[in-house]
């Protein structure tokens, strides 16, 4: 296997791409009682804990089928509820996961 280059890199953090070991504490982001949710604006709803399950095991075939790529979690139109996380915003210095780059679909 080889290794996956990462996608930028500043000072205190970087873009990467998906690990096995960012699901967890992805997963655990998701959950309704996280603050993010009340800043978050309109562009995503608060989730059941099923569709965030759903959404995390959806998410970690595609880590592992794409050996840590997540280019796409969907084909065709998105499900706007979801984000579609295409990187890792990681701490540099622990490569910790803090954050996630995403996009979703505003018109055809």
């Amino acid at each position: 296997m080889s290794e996956i280059p990462d996608l930028g890199e500043g000072r205190s953090v970087r873009l990467r791409h998906w690990q096995q070991d960012d699901l967890k504490p992805y997963r655990n982001w998701l959950r309704p009682h996280q603050e993010w949710h009340q800043w978050d604006g309109p562009y995503f709803p608060i989730i059941s804990e099923q569709a965030a399950d759903d959404h995390v095991a959806r998410l970690a075939q595609i880590v592992e089928r794409q050996d840590g790529v997540a280019w796409a979690l969907t084909e065709g139109t998105p499900d706007r509820s979801l984000p579609v996380a295409l990187a890792v915003v990681a701490e540099a210095a622990t490569d910790a996961l803090i954050g996630t780059v995403s996009w979703h679909w505003e018109s055809r």
